[in-house]
Parts: structure tokens; C-alpha cells; sequence
């Protein structure tokens, strides 16, 4: 119990009320409420009852006085009861955050999986390369003009030969063959002056005029050489095995480039030329330049 030689004072760091007896004047102590160190003050000799006030806190009124006894001394700082704040509310907040990452974990995966099913269609039209035969819009090439590549125009013309008749058909046969056409494989063999045979190229270069160059080279040589000049027309006649149709062309003066001079080309359906330079001989010619000679 507090006696008249007490000293009423303050704690600085949490404000609490203390009342320390003569024996501790000038020690150390610890605050019961805040465990703060400190000094208890010496008491005003014209005032020893009257409370030390300290500016470092402002002094919290209505706290009750705690009173220091002399045996506080007696007892280490850490045997001095301490007021541990109970953990409950720490705990609470642990196992609310911890519910809530693991939804966080759990649903920020599942999110982005759907966001990417979604943004597919988009990414596939950004990524994917136009398609060639399809022409786009705001380019411009002649395959992209005409919609369709080469073997496909020159299949579409020969059908359209096919489904004509009369001069139409005639006429259709004769536009199909104007243009470059190129044999590069191995089956041709030729006579040469000296009347030896030896394996060669052909190249036809057919004119809308009527005339053609006619070019024929060795594999062994270096380039197509000079052309043979002639004249050729379109004509149609039918198989005498099975009375089908058929339309091809000739040329007016065959010569040695022609095996023999009963030697024709017969236009197909499916856009390809066969070159029948006798009955066991038929060779398909293909519609564009070509160079295949080796350097």
C-alpha cells in the first residue's frame, strides 16, 4: 500500500500511473503495463507528494495507479508479470488469409486457362499464314489475280475444251496451247546429224500467231540452243478403240526434232499434253519454261 513518503509518477512511453516508495527512489524499474525500463525520480524537495509529470507523453487521466513495491527489486525484469496480448486475434487473421490465397492459387490459373480458350480463334486468324491460292485483300499477284495456281488454270481449260464442241471446242483447244511448254525427263532420245540417237530435252515455244520454235538439246549440253521454225494447228479426231473424242495439235512440217512424222499431241482432260512420239512412246509435257541443264 502506498504510504505519505510515496512518489506518484508517470510512465513516459505509455503513460501509465505509478506510485514508487522511498527505497526506489533513483532505481530502475520496469512499467507493468508497457515493460518500459525506467528511471523512478527523485521527488521535488518542497513537493514529494506531488506526481512528476513528464512532457515526452501526454498523461492519461482516469488510469488507475499501479504501486511499486520494494521487492520488485528482489526479482529479475523478466520474472515481473507481463501482460502478452492472447494470440486469438492473430490466429483469426492467419486462418482468414490463409482460405484466401489458397482461392487466389486456385482460381487465377483456371482464369487464365478460359481467357486463352477464348482469345484462340483470334490468335489462330493472327498467327496463320494466308492462304496462297486464296487472294487476299489489298494484295495483288497474278496467281492471286487468277485465284488458282497453274495446274489447276490448265486442268479448268482443257475441261473447257471438253464440255465444247464444234469450232468452240477447236478454238478452246487452240488457246490452251499457245504458250512455253518444256519436256526435262529422261525418256526422250533424238537423232543427232551423224544419225545417232542420244537422250535430250524438248522445249515448244507456240505462238498465238500460228508459228513455234522448236528446241532440242542433249542432257549434256549447256543451254537450249538454237530453235527450228514451224508452223502448227489444232485438230480433233476420235481413239479408234473406244470412239472417244480427243483434241491436240501438229506441227506442218515435222523434221528430225519429230521421231516420226506421225508423231501428234494430244490435249487431256486433266490439263496435261502428251506428246505421242509413237505408240510405246508417250511423253507429258508441262506448261511453263524450264533450264535443266547443269552448270
Amino acid at each position: 500500500m502506498p504510504n505519505d513518503n510515496s512518489l506518484d509518477f508517470f510512465c513516459v512511453s505509455c503513460g501509465q500511473s505509478l506510485n514508487a516508495l522511498p527505497e526506489l527512489f533513483g532505481q530502475t524499474v520496469e512499467c507493468p503495463t508497457c515493460h518500459t525500463q525506467l528511471a523512478v525520480p527523485f521527488p521535488k524537495p518542497d513537493a514529494v507528494t506531488t506526481p512528476t509529470t513528464f512532457p515526452l507523453k501526454p498523461i492519461l487521466s482516469g488510469r488507475p495507479r499501479t504501486f511499486i513495491a520494494p521487492a520488485a527489486l528482489a526479482t529479475s525484469l523478466h520474472e515481473v508479470p507481463l501482460a502478452i496480448p492472447a494470440p486469438a486475434a492473430a490466429a483469426t487473421r492467419s486462418s482468414a488469409v490463409i482460405p484466401k490465397l489458397l482461392c487466389k492459387l486456385v482460381l487465377l490459373p483456371v482464369v487464365c486457362f478460359l481467357a486463352f480458350i477464348a482469345l484462340m480463334p483470334i490468335i489462330s486468324h493472327i498467327i496463320s499464314p494466308v492462304n496462297p491460292t486464296e487472294p487476299s485483300q489489298g494484295v495483288t499477284s497474278p496467281s492471286n489475280e487468277a485465284g488458282l495456281n497453274s495446274a489447276t488454270r490448265d486442268k479448268q481449260a482443257a475441261e473447257d475444251i471438253y464440255n465444247k464442241s464444234g469450232d468452240e471446242a477447236l478454238a478452246a483447244a487452240r488457246m490452251f496451247m499457245v504458250g512455253t511448254w518444256t519436256y526435262t525427263g529422261t525418256g526422250y532420245r533424238f537423232l543427232k546429224d551423224d544419225m545417232t540417237r542420244t537422250n535430250g530435252f524438248l522445249k515448244w515455244v507456240i505462238r498465238e500467231d500460228g508459228t513455234a520454235l522448236k528446241y532440242v538439246a542433249p542432257v549434256v549440253a549447256n543451254d537450249w540452243g538454237t530453235p527450228q521454225e514451224d508452223t502448227w494447228e489444232v485438230f480433233t479426231n476420235k481413239y479408234a478403240n473406244t470412239g472417244k473424242r480427243f483434241y491436240g495439235f501438229e506441227f506442218k512440217h515435222p523434221n528430225s526434232v519429230e521421231i516420226i512424222a506421225a508423231s501428234i499431241v494430244i490435249i487431256e482432260p486433266n490439263g496435261q499434253v502428251q506428246f505421242r512420239v509413237a505408240s510405246d512412246l508417250v511423253l507429258k509435257m508441262t506448261k511453263g519454261d524450264k533450264f535443266p541443264f547443269s552448270k
